[in-house]
């Protein structure tokens, strides 16, 4: 068909993970494997979450090391200053004031593509995270993948990219 693209010639935008980088870069400091397993995790969530959550599901780091409090918070106040995610204030019955962290509009939006990339990565790469994707209603874990608008799962090789509206 004369309006079919290879998937070679879609262009995507930037990922969380490369914008955190550039913002990080552009500021001097660097990418480390803690900063790393703290964009994953806060890409993963769908739902909001405080650094006190964060520090206890995270523990250790991808190599094994410690995650400190003081980098939890320097990375979280460093996402929300790059746009990825958004902080506002929460308070359960009896407990003090927090504040939660939850993605941003442009982030929610951009999930599917950040859930793709955390399989992949969670597939293939060398230390792998021991965070997986599940489902929130039965705890089974979840995969991803392309369908149809009438329901055919899509595989790669099967995948075009077209020119919409006509």
């Amino acid at each position: 068909m004369a309006n079919d693209f290879s998937l070679g010639e879609a262009h995507v935008s930037s990922s969380p993970q490369e914008r955190f980088e550039e913002y990080l870069q552009s500021r001097g400091k660097r990418i480390t494997q803690q900063r790393r397993a703290l964009v994953e995790y806060s890409g993963a969530r769908h739902d909001h979450f405080d650094a006190d959550e964060l520090i206890a599901s995270l523990g250790r780091g991808p190599e094994g090391d410690k995650i400190s409090r003081p980098t939890v918070y320097r990375t979280l106040n460093e996402l929300v200053e790059a746009g990825l995610l958004t902080r506002r204030p929460y308070r359960e019955p009896g407990q003090r004031a927090r504040e939660e962290y939850v993605l941003t509009p442009s982030g929610v939006e951009f999930m599917p593509v950040v859930w793709a990339m955390f399989e992949w990565g969670r597939k293939h790469l060398p230390n792998r995270s021991r965070l997986r994707l599940a489902h929130r209603g039965c705890g089974a874990e979840a995969s991803v993948e392309i369908r149809c608008a009438k329901g055919h799962e899509v595989p790669a090789d099967e995948l075009v990219v077209r020119v919409g509206g006509r």
